[in-house]
């Protein structure tokens, strides 16, 4: 592994990167390290420089997770040498080693993997680095303690050399990776990992693109101390669950469980699910006894806010394994028959849990063996109700209590899944299932929770046997290992049947949205560095049409409003100065002329001034147009050089209109012109002149001495200048880029995502179907 770039390597964990994702501090990390990292330090801080995140959105880092494929393709020691580490892993977590093997002394108990760089913590307990360092910064300023012993303890870490180079030299020694997998020794939900192998680095995508997705899931139901706990405790072979005399499942326990590449610390949270927030901060779970957080944080809840059930809070544990499956399971808690207000409370709580996510839900309904049966069960009728009977499995329990024939006779009726065995409720098609999970006494006193769960579960086939049940194992009515073929074969059922239909269809919604998406940002795109003369071209013509199309329209308008408002409000104007009739002294014929002819300049000039400010507002709304489907807005530069033209071109009147106005003007309001005529009013006693004016034909001259004058560029011309400011805009060598386009990018990059996520699940149907076509 020496000759690895360094880049490949999660700088926390120091294991080369599968899924690398890109932290605002700028650096590339394994997913799930880096996410684990946010939840433990609060206030989150980079691994790398120290200094606190700007945010904590993570980018995946698509083109390094590429190269590393690339490298692990061509380089097949290294991609043994991995292969070879995670079948190590696998053989640990299902007991593939037996009690005294050198390995256990190398497993960190933290995480249950074996450790890369050992250091001995204040309570005399080896733990990897990474993860006591993650302990330690979890308790947040509170009293530490010993992930194992539970007791206090300081937080020096001692470097444990000598063991380091002990585990070495028993990796190097491990016989080279090759052939089959090892056979599980005892059967749990690692089995299902076949079925879920295409949801590897798709839950990830899917959680992303899809609102509310999240892989399928497994909901427990039962009455109170059913044994649910002790099921899933048998499922996941993690000490997870309450399961302790008198202590029962108080609020909802939902885990989630993601693929890996490397065994990770499991995390615990508390959820206000009215809030929709976190109370407190999240713990890290220590793989042997995780139950005692469980249990702790059950009761911080109750003490908090009262009663025996609360449904307004959930637990939420996050376990990452290499070889569980991708999939959540659901501990609720159990109902109960009295008194009647907690009765009405944990049937109400569980109801509503059943009915969330039903498209993605499948159940496991848990029943006493040794009581009335499963019509004494109170979620049934929820089941029922649901119409889930066929995604749902019955689970009988503490078979080991049943002490009479008769007892085993109704088992055996129930196990039928005979409608007409007594107290029976058929479950098709996948029926009923009997288990037998009783807790053993630690067989040594240094014999770990997992090594107990390891020799729990090879008894169960063996107490089967002993009393007579080989038929029902055979016929795959008895023992977990039955239980996790039927989950299998439900859990295959539903896929093919609902899930994954629904979530291919949703996947092409929202390919489809962001294809949309897309072409509203405007089209086509604009990267800012095409060099394909067809692009550039079809980006030039289109740019070009639009910008012509936009200020055609304003100059056509601002002619049509010149003709239609400015000259008509004008010639309203000259005829409210020029029609009516004057009657002077002789004596101020000239100055009255004179006064006619400044009235009427003055009006002129009047209707002209508003032809500028109403053209600038006009074409600067029109360059702020933003519709489909080119939008010019995504331009500003362009925009900007548009605006300039627009102000350099506005449509105006002539310099030389109003001078032409003003010579007419002089020649046509003076005592000689044809246009006045003086009529003397020669009455005795009244000496005076009546001024009375050619009007309409002044008024006629000077409208059309403005409308001449008025000025447009045409369309050949604005065509060549629009074309010029773009091609200068849109060079070879310099274009301007969109502003949408980042957003262009993150929506390509999301419907790329979309894409192969639906090709992969589509896989299940077609295997030869490419994820990459």
């Amino acid at each position: 592994m020496a000759d690895m770039p360094h880049s490949f390597r999660c700088p926390i964990t120091t294991d080369i990167m599968r899924d690398p994702v890109q932290a605002s501090d700028g650096h590339s990390y394994e997913r799930v390290a880096i996410e684990e990292w946010l939840q433990v330090r609060q206030p989150p801080t980079s691994p790398m420089t120290n200094l606190r995140f700007d945010h904590d959105h993570l980018t995946p880092n698509v083109a390094l997770r590429n190269s590393i494929a690339e490298f692990l393709e061509a380089n097949e020691g290294i991609r043994a040498h991995i292969t070879q580490l995670e079948g190590l892993q696998r053989q640990v977590n299902v007991g593939g080693f037996e009690r005294g093997s050198a390995i256990h002394k190398y497993l960190c108990p933290i995480n249950h993997s074996v450790m890369r760089n050992p250091v001995t913590a204040a309570d005399g307990v080896c733990y990897d680095r990474e993860f006591i360092e993650s302990w330690i910064a979890a308790s947040h300023g509170d009293a530490l303690v010993s992930p194992t012993t539970r007791k206090p303890m300081g937080p020096t870490l001692i470097p444990n050399p000598e063991l380091q180079r002990e585990i070495q030299k028993f990796l190097s020694e491990l016989p080279t990776a090759g052939g089959p997998p090892p056979e599980d020794p005892v059967e749990s939900v690692r089995d299902l990992s076949r079925t879920f192998d295409i949801f590897d680095g798709l839950v990830d995508v899917l959680s992303e693109v899809l609102e509310n997705w999240g892989p399928p899931r497994v909901v427990v139901v039962g009455n109170q101390s059913a044994g649910k706990s002790t099921v899933l405790e048998r499922l996941c072979m993690m000490p997870l669950f309450p399961r302790d005399r008198g202590l029962c499942t108080s609020l909802p326990i939902k885990i989630d469980i993601r693929r890996a590449p490397v065994q990770r610390p499991t995390t615990l949270e508390t959820w206000d699910t009215k809030a929709n927030r976190r109370v407190g901060p999240v713990r890290i779970i220590p793989h042997d006894n995780g139950d005692v957080d469980i249990r702790e944080a059950m009761a911080e809840v109750l003490a908090s806010h009262g009663g025996e059930v609360n449904d307004t809070h959930e637990l939420r544990v996050r376990i990452t394994s290499p070889t569980l499956p991708p999939m959540s399971l659901v501990d609720l808690p159990g109902t109960i028959g009295y008194p009647p207000e907690l009765k009405e409370r944990t049937h109400r709580l569980v109801a509503a849990q059943l009915a969330a996510s039903q498209d993605r839900s499948t159940y496991l309904i848990v029943v006493k063996a040794d009581q009335n049966g499963p019509r004494d069960s109170g979620p049934i009728e929820h089941i029922m109700s649901l119409g889930a009977a066929g995604r749902t499995i019955g689970v009988l329990t503490h078979c080991d209590k049943l002490d009479s024939d008769r007892d085993h006779e109704l088992l055996t009726g129930w196990l039928s899944n005979d409608p007409a065995a007594k107290d029976s409720v058929p479950l098709n098609p996948h029926g009923w299932v009997a288990t037998m999970n009783k807790e053993l006494r630690r067989g040594a006193p240094d014999e770990s929770n997992h090594e107990r769960l390891l020799r729990q579960a090879q008894r169960e086939r063996r107490w089967f046997e002993e009393e007579g049940y080989g038929q029902e194992i055979e016929a795959g009515r008895a023992t977990t290992r039955a239980l996790v073929d039927k989950i299998s074969t439900m859990y295959s059922n539903y896929v093919f049947e609902t899930f994954l239909p629904t979530t291919v269809g949703r996947l092409g919604q929202e390919h489809l949205r962001c294809t949309l998406q897309q072409v509203e940002l405007g089209v086509p795109a604009s990267p800012g560095n095409l060099r394909d003369g067809v692009a550039l071209c079809a980006l030039r013509a289109d740019a070009s049409a639009r910008a012509i199309e936009l200020i055609q329209a304003c100059f056509d308008q601002a002619a049509h409003e010149y003709a239609v408002e400015t000259l008509a409000a004008l010639q309203t104007a000259l005829r409210r100065v020029l029609l009516r009739e004057r009657s002077v002294g002789i004596q101020d014929v000239a100055t009255t002329l004179t006064r006619l002819r400044v009235h009427t300049l003055r009006a002129c000039t009047t209707a002209m001034h508003t032809l500028g400010r109403a053209w600038h507002d006009k074409f600067t709304t029109a360059l702020g147009d933003n519709t489909l489907p080119f939008r010019l807005q995504r331009f500003p530069v362009l925009v900007g050089r548009l605006a300039a033209y627009c102000t350099a071109a506005a449509p105006h009147v002539r310099d030389t209109t109003m001078s032409r106005v003003e010579a007419y003007l002089d020649n046509a309001l003076t005592v000689d012109s044809s246009s006045v005529l003086l009529v003397h009013d020669l009455r005795e006693g009244h000496v005076g002149v009546d001024i009375r004016l050619e009007s309409e034909s002044v008024v006629g001259v000077v409208l059309n001495e403005f409308a001449v004058g008025f000025v447009v560029p045409t369309q050949p011309e604005l065509a060549e200048r629009v074309a010029a400011i773009i091609h200068d805009v849109f060079s070879d060598e310099a274009q301007e880029q969109e502003t949408t386009f980042a957003e262009r990018e993150m929506l390509a990059a999301r419907a790329d995502r979309v894409s192969v996520a639906s090709r992969r699940l589509l896989q299940l149907v077609d295997p030869t179907l490419s994820a990459e076509g």
